[in-house]
């Protein structure tokens, strides 16, 4: 009994001083995980691949670290309580809906509550992780590589089905690696904290060039808001200091930048899926667009206000007990149209019981993470422009807590920090 409880200990400490090393790789495998994801879904045809089950079992291993290493006791909790609504979740879809997709229902449900169930997981043992946001910066690098070189080649899978153009290189979801670049993105700007201006323009250069031809507006936005909110305060900052020469050097920049954009802008993917967009709408000025709601909706939401209205009428006439713990995602066996605004899909899909379980942890951590902000900190104002990401693009776009693969890189941007080398 002595010797099973020795051993016990030994392996618990040999996992404490290891799981940062573990939890880096998973970092870096994430690109890998996404391409193994389109091989299978795209060539095999198969929608089970390796990339879910693996982190499906990561997603138990954080759960073994937490509740047995680390002990943290109180975490079980949230476990417990999501088994329970799980188990009502089920009860509810095999109750209401003849038939029911249980199976796929399930499945559904551990996606989007991916994210809750590591972000407490983790951040329960925050003061354990030492996730170095260059590793985070390494992962974009491997993303990049993966769509450019098939950019170069002319290789890879479209972004679009039918009518649309683009590729999203030899990845699968168009919305998800679009989420995942444009989390990411601000990240690159360590480069020029660490003196790499060359490498900072040759990436530059490299992104704009791959989210031009995936043909999403995701990361389109993410790139402007975030080159406006560091810019804006890197006028700021120098104004302060009296260093107008950094000032002038670095519009010079941005115009150069913005100049190539637009002469190359006519050959990519996203303007000829603009200018498909407004042929079909039958519009010849893109300033007519804002002249009507519904063209607003088409044209700048993807129809997603409509999907919205769609699902409130669908929520309103369901019972009690669904609108409580959720209408799932299945309507006899056709799945229903997701809205892809997170926050409202979470919210019709697993009614006021999931979505407060959802959100009560996201919360809590938000506001943890704003009492410790400090602008003065490089690394903490990067991660506060990705946080800005994370809640805009969940309201707009879609695919960001609600993707596990998505999910895991924003729960990460959340607890990375320079505490120290490694």
């Amino acid at each position: 009994m002595e010797t099973a409880t020795i051993k016990n200990s030994n392996l618990n400490k040999k996992i404490d001083k290891n799981f940062n090393a573990i939890l880096k790789y998973f970092i870096i495998i994430q690109p890998f995980l996404d391409v193994i994801n389109a091989f299978f879904i795209n060539v095999c045809n198969l929608n089970f691949t390796i990339g879910i089950f693996i982190r499906g079992i990561f997603l138990i291993f954080i759960f073994l670290i937490v509740t047995i290493v680390y002990k943290k006791k109180y975490v079980t909790y949230y476990y417990f309580a999501m088994i329970f609504y799980s188990i009502l979740f089920i009860i509810g879809n095999i109750i209401y809906k003849y038939p029911n997709n249980n199976i796929l229902e399930i499945k559904e449900l551990v996606k989007t509550f991916y994210f809750p169930l590591i972000l407490i997981s983790l951040y329960s043992i925050k003061d354990k992780i030492n996730i170095n946001p260059r590793y985070l910066l390494y992962t974009l690098f491997i993303y990049l590589f993966f769509l450019f070189i098939p950019i170069i080649l002319n290789i890879g899978f479209e972004s679009y089905e039918i009518t649309k153009t683009g590729t999203v290189g030899i990845f699968y979801s168009a919305n998800e690696i679009s989420a995942i670049l444009s989390i990411l993105f601000p990240f690159t700007f360590l480069l020029v904290k660490q003196q790499k201006k060359i490498c900072f323009l040759i990436t530059i250069i490299c992104y704009v060039m791959v989210i031009l031809n995936i043909g999403t507006k995701t990361p389109i936005i993410a790139l402007i808001i975030t080159f406006i909110i560091i810019f804006t305060i890197f006028i700021i900052r120098n104004i302060k200091q009296k260093k107008y020469k950094n000032i002038y050097y670095c519009t010079a920049i941005v115009l150069v930048l913005v100049t190539t954009i637009i002469i190359f802008l006519p050959k990519t993917a996203f303007y000829k899926n603009i200018k498909v967009h407004l042929e079909f709408l039958g519009i010849e000025n893109i300033t007519d667009v804002f002249k009507n709601k519904k063209l607003i909706d088409h044209f700048i939401f993807s129809e997603r206000l409509t999907f919205l209205d769609n699902k409130k009428i669908l929520y309103e006439q369901k019972n009690g007990y669904q609108k409580l713990f959720g209408i799932g995602y299945y309507n006899e066996e056709t799945k229903m149209k997701l809205i892809e605004m997170d926050y409202f899909d979470i919210y019709y899909n697993h009614g006021i019981i999931g979505y407060i379980l959802y959100f009560f942890i996201y919360i809590y951590v938000l506001i943890r993470f704003i009492k410790n902000i400090n602008l003065k900190d490089d690394i903490i104002f990067i991660k506060l422009i990705c946080m800005i990401l994370i809640l805009l693009l969940s309201l707009f776009t879609g695919h960001i807590i609600t993707a596990p693969a998505v999910s895991f890189i924003s729960i990460c941007v959340i607890l990375s920090k320079n505490k120290k080398k490694g």
